[in-house]
């Protein structure tokens, strides 16, 4: 019986001792301010202007298409050994750190992201290299996951 290989072992090419840990899931959250666009555009028609709360809500449409392309495009894998993480549409960002290089993981959250249950993580690398990742459904799982693979990376290291 062969496995099917998932949509991020896929991209990554995973070496033979290298396993998964977690994977982040951008989450609905990044459609809300097209859905506040759009709610936005039928007042602004309804009171202002047809011709004006039309343009907004092309406006909204575009928004609604760029968030769905992210969503569908951006990575984020944790694995034993190293973060990967992949985003953009028209010009992709593609970010590999070692475990061992990885100085802090923070999270934010707003209170729209508290409300609709996604955060921002930011990793930072050795020599300050910050990677932002916004919209993550699951950013505590992801966080929890890198720590783990830190912990254990420094524990190896140590034993050696």
């Amino acid at each position: 019986m062969i496995k099917s290989k998932s949509h991020a072992e896929q991209d990554l090419s995973l070496k033979p001792d290298e396993t998964i840990l977690s994977q982040g899931r951008i989450g609905l959250g990044i459609y809300w301010p097209t859905v506040a666009v759009a709610i936005l555009s039928l007042l602004i028609a309804v009171v202002v202007h047809p011709n004006l709360g039309g343009f907004l809500l092309m406006v909204a449409i575009l928004m609604f298409v760029i968030a769905y392309m992210r969503r569908l495009v951006t990575i984020v894998v944790v694995t034993n050994q190293r973060v990967h993480i992949r985003q953009g549409i028209f010009m992709t960002e593609s970010v590999q750190l070692r475990l061992e290089q990885i100085e802090s993981v923070e999270i934010f959250r707003t209170p729209v992201g508290m409300a609709l249950g996604y955060g921002m993580l930011v990793v930072t690398g050795t020599g300050g290299r910050n990677t932002i990742v916004p919209y993550l459904d699951n950013v505590a799982d992801v966080r929890q996951a890198i720590d783990e693979g830190v912990q254990g990376d420094a524990a190896r290291s140590h034993a050696v």
